[in-house]
């Protein structure tokens, strides 16, 4: 009787090289459609700048823009300048076996008070744009899709 441990060990590690590779590239997937979702969020009130002229003194006829007011009473911050969307990354790796990471965020020195409030806003003022993202994320059905498209039988 001819022993086929070695063949058996060879195909398991195949099949755990494939999950493996699943597990990297449904991170990959998710750390896009969060930052996706959280864009879309930070956007949603856009607050184009108005061009005006100077009328008076040695810069008569210079123009310039303007912009409203960043922070809307209803509807969150409008988009001024653009440096909230512009600081917004997003990265996904592995950990180890089985562990693997998904990292959405933004770098704009307000992105943390706009999220949870604070600073010179009044009490309680917040404007998430992140949690929503990533509850978007499960409630929606979209990490459900990620994981079925990543994970769809692997094959042999």
């Amino acid at each position: 009787m001819a022993d086929n441990f070695s063949e058996f060990q060879a195909g398991m590690q195949r099949w755990l090289n494939r999950f493996d590779q699943a597990g990297g590239n449904a991170m990959g997937l998710i750390a896009r459609q969060a930052y996706i979702n959280a864009k879309t969020n930070a956007d949603s009130a856009p607050n184009p700048p108005v061009r005006m002229t100077v009328t008076r003194g040695p810069n008569a006829g210079k123009q310039y823009y303007k912009y409203g007011p960043h922070i809307g009473s209803n509807n969150g911050p409008n988009r001024g300048t653009g440096t909230l969307l512009t600081s917004m990354t997003y990265s996904s790796g592995r950990r180890g076996f089985g562990t693997y990471t998904a990292e959405v965020g933004a770098g704009a020195v307000y992105a943390r008070q706009l999220e949870l409030g604070g600073g010179k806003w009044t009490s309680g003022v917040k404007y998430p744009y992140m949690e929503p993202a990533l509850t978007t994320l499960v409630t929606s059905g979209q990490l459900s899709q990620i994981l079925a498209y990543a994970y769809r039988p692997l094959g042999g």
